[in-house]
């Protein structure tokens, strides 16, 4: 499972919810609201 661990810790502010996007920017909320980490 990717971010497992780090994704599991992380906590979203409301403002990071809406843009679907975590504050380390490495990650992205999905429709589903399963959080992936980003590979770029």
């Amino acid at each position: 499972m990717a971010g497992e661990g780090g994704a599991g810790t992380l906590q979203l502010r409301p403002e990071d919810k809406k843009t679907g996007k975590s504050p380390s920017a490495r990650y992205r909320l999905t429709k589903a609201g399963v959080m992936h980490e980003i590979y770029s």
